[in-house]
């Protein structure tokens, strides 16, 4: 049995839910998830849950509010050295065998200080670890604004899942993205 520290992108419930899903699945190994906003009243019921905040998305009218957003991360990202100390006092208490992160921030940063292996899970690193064809011009604008968080600010960490419906070329980009493609 392993024990797997889990961070996940607390905004909505597909992240929690994908976590969910990695954990009832590979039920013989012990979680603790790090997460907050939405996920933890997902997770909860089945799995602990560390809170901490994390650096969300904020919508209106079923749109990402860039400026809300922002306004949200900047506190987030001035005291992020506070959390990332935090995961790593939960990993010296916990004592996971390895992590893994659905696009969040702090588990990746405290696994690679503790020198513990953190396997990359989501769907936004198609954005940036995957080549896409022509794109319209009113579609650039957006392809850029989302293709800055997953390059930026959630990096690719030593392995790589990315999970998507379809399947662009892989790409091998400048910070190290070691996405593998594999065909069943």
């Amino acid at each position: 049995m392993a024990r797997i520290l889990y961070g996940i992108h607390g905004t909505g419930h597909g992240h929690a839910m994908r976590g969910l899903t990695i954990a009832r699945r590979l039920g013989a190994h012990e979680f603790l998830f790090v997460a907050n906003d939405d996920a933890p009243k997902i997770l909860e019921p089945e799995f602990r849950v560390h809170r901490i905040p994390n650096l969300g998305t904020v919508f209106r009218n079923y749109q990402v509010d860039v400026g809300a957003t922002v306004r949200k991360a900047i506190p987030l990202l001035w005291h992020r050295q506070r959390y990332v100390d935090e995961v790593l006092r939960l990993i010296d208490q916990f004592k996971p065998d390895v992590c893994m992160t659905d696009l969040e921030y702090f588990v990746p940063r405290a696994a690679e200080k503790a020198g513990l292996h953190c396997l990359t899970l989501d769907h936004q690193h198609v954005i940036t670890c995957c080549r896409h064809g022509w794109l319209p011009p009113r579609m650039w604008w957006d392809h850029l604004l989302q293709g800055i968080t997953p390059r930026y600010l959630f990096r690719p960490t030593e392995q790589n899942l990315l999970v998507s419906f379809y399947a662009p070329p892989v790409i091998f980009i400048s910070f190290q993205c070691s996405c593998k493609k594999t065909h069943k």
